[in-house]
């Protein structure tokens, strides 16, 4: 019963086995198109280092909370500007909440935390301000909140998850080191490393991760 199985991601569909799935048959096509966001819907400026770091994110250990509690213990410690502002849902394993609030305590970080925004353009919004996107996420089909940030402008510190090489190639890290490196605004401002919000905006665009790329691809399975 089914005709086409679209996969987001390469390393998405290589985790699957098309002959596994429940109504495949011998004619079945398989595709992967990028996932993509709907830029006009973020608004883009010119941005620069600075000291305020947004994470969006579920607070699970699977979306890597573990190493963005080791590297705001690090900021603090190199200087005290520094801030998270962290969006997202709250994990409901009590010894991951048990861990998570007493780490944060003992420290006494700087996180801000907002558990959920309503609204179409709440993402857009939060992300206003801030001078970097931390991803710590040990798993992802893509990450859209990379993509978001990248819209309008923000310097993604991406984590290397399993697929990241393809999707964020140049953008990663995989030590707390690196993360703390790439999150450094002195770095950024004496160091030679650059800060270019349109590089990050175009780099949706050249990608495929833009909304018109997306459907046009569809448009072209649903009519084969």
């Amino acid at each position: 019963c089914v005709d086409d199985i679209i996969f987001i991601a390469p390393h998405i569909r290589a985790l699957v086995d098309p002959d596994s799935l429940t109504g495949v048959h011998e004619g079945l096509k398989i595709h992967t198109i990028p996932h993509a966001i709907d830029l006009n819907r973020y608004k883009f400026a010119e941005r620069g280092p600075g000291f305020d770091i947004a994470v969006v994110s579920e607070r699970w250990m699977s979306k890597g909370a573990d190493y963005i509690l080791q590297i705001a213990l690090k900021l603090k410690q190199i200087d005290e500007r520094y801030k998270i502002h962290w969006l997202g849902k709250r994990s409901d394993y009590q010894w991951e909440l048990a861990y998570f609030d007493d780490f944060i305590e003992y420290h006494k970080l700087p996180i801000e935390f907002t558990n959920w925004l309503d609204g179409d353009d709440a993402v857009d919004n939060f992300l206003e301000g801030k001078n970097y996107l931390l991803h710590a996420s040990h798993k992802e089909a893509f990450s859209a909140a990379t993509a978001e940030a990248m819209a309008k402008g923000i310097k993604p510190v991406l984590h290397r998850f399993y697929g990241a090489d393809d999707l964020w190639p140049g953008m990663t890290w995989d030590s707390i080191d690196e993360a703390i490196t790439a999150l450094d605004a002195d770095f950024d401002t004496n160091k030679g490393q650059v800060y270019d919000s349109h590089a990050y905006r175009d780099y949706l665009i050249q990608h495929g991760y833009d909304l018109p790329s997306m459907m046009k691809k569809i448009q072209e399975v649903i009519t084969l």
